[in-house]
Order: structure tokens, then sequence, then C-alpha cells
């Protein structure tokens, strides 16, 4: 549900996290956005489930103000790997950099890149046979 209320409604409740979920929402990266704002005066962690291994819906999760993504159908461990070297800056990963939410509209850069790394949550799931079978 990608209402900005509902997110901010939640975020008081006590939960760690919530996830907003571009895979099988319905809601788009502005909708999550909206949604992560309505809550950032809480303690609670936004976290985004992108819709598929691809950097580019990383950045831009990281760069509104996700503090870790939700990568699914994660088969293998370079699966895993490219996830999260697409969640890392350089020379730990291939993160281009343009974190302005994320840097409180650039006005936190220095400290956002050099504590991400670190920082971002990195969530891999298992949903296959093949991913169980490549566990090790």
């Amino acid at each position: 549900m990608g209402n900005p209320d509902i997110a901010e409604q939640m975020s008081m409740f006590g939960f760690d996290w919530l996830t907003f979920d571009l895979e099988h929402g319905l809601m788009t990266v502005p909708d999550a956005q909206r949604m992560m704002q309505a809550m950032s005066h809480s303690k609670c962690t936004p976290l985004v489930r992108v819709p598929i291994n691809t950097p580019v819906y990383f950045k831009w999760a990281l760069d509104m103000g996700a503090f870790g993504v939700v990568v699914p159908y994660v088969n293998t461990k370079e699966e895993a790997s490219r996830a999260v070297q697409a969640c890392k800056y350089p020379p730990e990963g291939i993160r281009g950099c343009g974190p302005r939410r994320a840097s409180r509209y650039y006005s936190e850069v220095t400290k956002y890149v050099k504590t991400s790394n670190d920082d971002v949550l990195v969530v891999v799931m298992i949903e296959s046979q093949i991913a169980l079978d490549n566990l090790d």
C-alpha cells in the first residue's frame, strides 16, 4: 500500500524496519521515497525490496534514503556478490555517487560516503532449489 500515512503510522508502532516492495508491490520509486520521508522522524529503518538484481535499482533505493535493499531470487554466490558490490562505493564496490536524500541533500555527503559501506544492509533472498543447492 503506497500511502505515506500508512508508512508514518507503521513507523510509530515500534518496528525495527519497514520494507517497501518494488518487486511485487504496486508502488513506484517516487511512492517509496514519499513513504520514507513520512517515516523519517522515527527510529524505524527503511528498506527497499528491489524488483531485480540490477545496480540501477540499488542506486535509486539507496540514494533516496533506504538503509538497505532486499534482493529477490539470488541463486549463486556470484549474484550475491554483484548485489553487495552494487551497494558499496569503490574500492569495495561499484556504486556511483549521487546520494541526494541519503546524504541530506548533499549537506552530509562526505560523512555518508565514508560510512555507508559499513552501514548499508544487503539482504539476499534464497527462493529456489538452485539457490539452496548453491548455498555453500
